[in-house]
């Protein structure tokens, strides 16, 4: 995502040279792994599954909110790629492949489940009901 000066915006908007963003993004709970060095990331409400993402590839880290996992919390964050001439282009590609997997799968969970918007103290949520470990949850997985 490209931020603008308001100027450079309006010039770049009327000469049509405003180029359409990668979008490097992906969302999910975090942890800090042992070596400093990279983060642990999972999109699974019950911490399982953690990816090890290096810190080195990470342009940013937006704090969303804290999630209950089990007996504990994690933040729930969004996390921002450098781009493709900061990192290698093919490691890019499979960041935007999967930005776009986690995107479509949201939609498709959100089509097939019984899920609801929810305007809370922290944003717009989207809570889902679900069957985590034999008992009836509520699961909110994102905020906007």
């Amino acid at each position: 995502m490209r931020t603008y000066d308001p100027r450079e915006f309006v010039e770049k908007s009327r000469s049509n040279k405003l180029s359409n963003p990668l979008d490097l993004t992906i969302s999910g709970l975090v942890k800090v792994a042992d070596d400093d060095a990279h983060l642990l990331f999972t999109t699974s409400p019950v911490c399982a599954d953690w990816l090890p993402i290096s810190i080195d590839i990470i342009q940013s880290v937006q704090h969303l909110r804290d999630v209950t996992c089990k007996d504990h919390q994690h933040p729930f964050v969004r996390i921002t790629f450098k781009s493709a001439d900061e990192i290698h282009s093919d490691l890019a590609t499979f960041i935007t492949l999967a930005s776009r997997a986690q995107k479509q799968a949201a939609q498709a969970h959100l089509a097939a489940s019984p899920c609801r918007v929810v305007h809370g103290a922290n944003g717009i949520m989207i809570c889902c009901t679900e069957m985590i470990e034999g008992q009836l949850e509520v699961v909110c997985t994102g905020v906007a």
